[in-house]
């Protein structure tokens, strides 16, 4: 079986090879910027979100997220 996925992304048994991840990332529909987004304390931050979708509109996806410092947790979404 090639590790590289010259006959598929996923194997035979459905698991998903390293091929597949990256395809996932190449189609997905809605991006974040590939910059860094800067964000200040007590200030609104806004953060570009593109909408690859034809006929939906990003009111139909669900959206979690949190603010990492290396590897510290600062702030996260809110349950609802």
């Amino acid at each position: 079986m090639s590790p590289t996925g010259w006959d598929g992304i996923v194997r035979a048994d459905r698991t998903p090879q390293r091929d597949y991840w990256e395809a996932r990332a190449v189609y997905a529909p809605v991006a974040l910027p590939a910059d860094a987004v800067h964000f200040w304390p007590a200030k609104r931050s806004a953060v570009p979100i593109r909408n690859d979708y034809d006929f939906t509109e990003l009111s139909t996806v669900g959206v979690r997220w949190s603010l990492m410092a290396d590897d510290r947790e600062l702030a996260k979404e809110k349950p609802r």
